[in-house]
């Protein structure tokens, strides 16, 4: 009978149900049956300014990735929101200005720039796309276009002949595409290139401020939902503005909560509690929750303000 610890590097010999624990794993955090939340999130990949509906821990790698370097928050705050069992989950990407997908321009066997296949979504991951033209082995005669995300090949599209127009329609009418866009430059037909790497992908978090979180609010009011959690900012300014929102739109009969917290430096001082008690009695309002302590979960550490 197969049993033991999996291990994806080394995987057990004994046949059973092994490959299906990875994605039995993925969906085991999923949607409960209490209440919607909304969450502002910051992420290397995903659609920006729009509510997307997140409902296991697997959705939430596909839509937004599990890289959390560099500020990105939107793996760990959706996932903890997750472990509440709302009924539904929306996240909302912001980005600041510098946010620009990545791109490469390909060209025709003159050297003429004819297709720009462009990332569909902004971010730093577009900048791990490659794209290939080149001779289709099972149609003779036909090019196709191969789609890597670093050495893994993501999509092979078919371009017929090669000519642009055909391209672009191939790749932007395909539906299991989920990683790219094509604009035909000029009509032409696509020269072979093996390698080609998209660039300049910025995910648009470095440049992010408070005034992205204000837009945002004022998206959420066309929502929904019951609770409102940051995902993870702890800074003051825009505690205060999130409270004020608070007040406002319950006094105006939209009856949500809103979940804060403070930085790990606040929950780890010497003075910890005074400084939780000074947060909430700066607040002083029933619609803001306002989390006292950081925690530990799975060997990692968590700030009053994720948790």
């Amino acid at each position: 009978m197969a049993g033991g610890t999996w291990n994806v590097t080394d995987q057990p010999v004994l046949p059973g149900l092994y490959m299906n624990f990875v994605s039995a794993a993925g969906n085991a955090i999923q949607a409960g049956a209490r209440g919607v939340v909304v969450a502002p999130v910051k992420a290397h990949w995903g659609p920006v300014g729009q509510f997307v509906e997140v409902g296991s821990e697997a959705a939430i790698r596909e839509l937004f990735q599990e890289d959390e370097s560099e500020g990105a928050t939107a793996y760990s705050t959706l996932y903890l929101a997750l472990l509440g069992g709302p009924k539904k989950l929306l996240a909302y990407r912001l980005a600041g200005a510098s946010a620009t997908e990545a791109s490469v321009t390909l060209q025709d066997e003159s050297g003429n720039a004819v297709l720009r296949v462009k990332a569909k979504y902004p971010g730093k991951r577009g900048n791990d796309f490659i794209a290939s033209v080149e001779p289709s082995l099972s149609l003779p005669g036909s090019k196709e276009l191969k789609l890597y995300e670093g050495t893994a090949l993501l999509r092979t599209f078919p371009l017929g002949d090669g000519s642009t127009l055909q391209a672009a329609a191939a790749v932007n009418g395909d539906p299991a595409n989920a990683w790219i866009v094509a604009e035909a430059l000029e009509e032409g037909t696509l020269a072979d290139v093996s390698g080609a790497a998209l660039t300049g992908g910025d995910s648009g978090i470095a440049d992010l401020t408070n005034a992205e979180y204000a837009s945002a609010l004022s998206a959420f009011e066309t929502q929904d939902f019951h609770v409102l959690t940051l995902d993870g900012v702890s800074d003051a300014a825009l505690r205060t503005s999130v409270a004020a929102w608070v007040k406002r739109v319950r006094s105006e009969g939209k009856g949500v909560i809103a979940v804060l917290g403070g930085s790990a430096a606040d929950d780890t001082a010497a003075d910890a509690v005074s400084k939780a008690v000074a947060r909430s009695a700066a607040i002083d309002h029933e619609g803001v929750v306002n989390v006292g302590t950081g925690a530990v979960l799975n060997g990692r550490a968590y700030s009053s303000a994720q948790v």
